[in-house]
């Protein structure tokens, strides 16, 4: 990328590269840009806490980067640096590259997968890639502050593969509380964290249906 530009800077023909800054929305964007680029191509001591302070992951920051952006793999995803998964895949272009890299290996064209707790899509949009236009991927996500993003993410790649569910998954049909983290607390930023189960942290509960 750099070594392009200064390509066509000796050329004189920087407006290429760089489009003319207007107002403050373009530098801010130029600011978006250059971060996503860093994280993604920078990887030395202390990289990671820049970034960190420049977008913090939490909820009531007034700098976070908000928008649709292409993965390392080239999948597209609504991502918001607020979000713990979602900063991770703005800024480092995956997420949990050990748990895709396994799914890579085991998924094959035209089988079948399925996803508990699929929150936005990450793995699923691994495995609809992976599984191919003839496999199934079977999400279920009984959160609906994530279901709706995660719907939109296998939307904005064309994956008709995909099926989501609204419901958990139980040994009986039932209606019970999810946990999930509190609007404003340090948690809201990690929605990996909704359970089923006892939390100790700071929670909100939403009644969702268990299939079983």
């Amino acid at each position: 990328m750099f070594g392009t530009a200064i390509e066509h800077m000796h050329r004189g023909e920087c407006h290429d590269i760089f489009p003319p800054i207007t107002n403050r929305r373009d530098i801010l964007v130029m600011m978006e840009q250059l971060a996503v680029w860093f994280g993604r191509n920078v990887t030395v001591r202390g990289s990671t806490r820049l970034l960190s302070r420049l977008y913090p992951c939490k909820y009531g920051t007034s700098r976070y980067i908000r928008g649709r952006y292409a993965r390392a793999d080239g999948l597209i995803m609504e991502l918001d640096s607020r979000n713990w998964i979602d900063w991770n895949l703005l800024f480092r272009g995956e997420f949990e590259p050990q748990v895709t890299r396994l799914f890579q290996q085991l998924a094959s064209e035209g089988g079948v997968a399925v996803d508990i707790g699929a929150n936005i899509g990450a793995h699923t949009l691994t495995l609809a890639k992976a599984l191919g236009p003839s496999g199934t991927v079977l999400a279920f996500e009984p959160n609906p502050l994530v279901r709706s993003v995660l719907e939109r993410n296998i939307a904005l790649n064309g994956f008709l593969n995909t099926h989501v569910y609204d419901c958990a998954l139980g040994d009986k049909p039932n209606v019970i509380p999810l946990r999930v983290p509190k609007v404003g607390s340090t948690e809201y930023s990690n929605m990996g964290l909704a359970s089923l189960v006892a939390l100790d942290t700071p929670h909100d509960l939403v009644e969702v249906y268990v299939f079983g």
